[in-house]
């Protein structure tokens, strides 16, 4: 995610519990904070602190090395984690829990007094979620079920849609598996792209578990600030 407050970059490696910042002015990258537990998603606070989501359904915050919990954990959640989030207009989140073997994922939205409110009850692996440039409608993805999208998660390929569902664009990578983007660069047309499989790069190609930085001619738009007051 970018963080528009700082003009960095930051991204996770999900099932290690890492941290990652990379400052494109001084080409700087560092771990800034390890877990040791997963973090499925984040976003950057009103604060420029970072609010975390993670496994067993804990939310906290981190801030230059501090960490402070918000939430333990989520009972019903204590056997999955939460797999993506994002800030809505109003500063509220919308996040996402991955199914276990013995219940579906949910949606869950945390409002501005951090109280959490059950969206949806019947999740497979949530993801992609972001809003309408005209802010009426939100997007969501069950990747488990392809409610949305209906490309292949291992076809090593960006694509970019028209409000139509038409393929406008596609962009190919050297691995088998893209798995995040996002705009950001002070005039949002910078645009980074996560790939998974990292620890699998004979399989998953020379490209897996890397951080790429392009620019395709798109400017994107500054994320919202999630405004959760702790």
């Amino acid at each position: 995610m970018w963080h528009p407050l700082e003009q960095c970059l930051y991204w996770l490696d999900i099932p290690m519990g890492k941290l990652f910042r990379f400052d494109p002015a001084s080409g700087k990258h560092e771990r800034v904070y390890e877990a040791g537990e997963a973090i499925g998603g984040f976003t950057v606070q009103a604060d420029g602190s970072l609010l975390l989501f993670m496994a067993r359904g804990a939310i906290k915050t981190w801030r230059a090395g501090q960490v402070t919990t918000i939430i333990a954990e989520i009972p019903e959640e204590r056997h999955t984690r939460f797999n993506d989030v994002v800030a809505d207009p109003a500063g509220r989140v919308y996040g996402g829990t991955m199914a276990t073997a013995d219940r579906p994922g949910r949606l869950y939205r945390v409002d501005l007094d951090g109280s959490l409110t059950v969206m949806l009850d019947a999740v497979g692996i949530p993801n992609g979620m972001d809003f309408t440039l005209d802010l009426t409608r939100m997007y969501f993805t069950d990747s488990a079920s392809r409610a949305i999208y209906l490309f292949g998660w291992d076809d090593g390929a960006l694509y970019r849609y028209t409000p139509s569902g038409e393929v406008d664009q596609r962009i190919e990578f050297p691995a088998r598996k893209v798995s995040s983007v996002v705009f950001g660069g002070p005039d949002y047309r910078d645009l980074y792209v996560t790939t998974a499989g990292g620890d699998n790069k004979p399989v998953e190609g020379p490209g897996a578990g890397a951080l790429f930085r392009l620019r395709p001619g798109i400017q994107g738009r500054p994320p919202f600030l999630s405004r959760i007051r702790l």
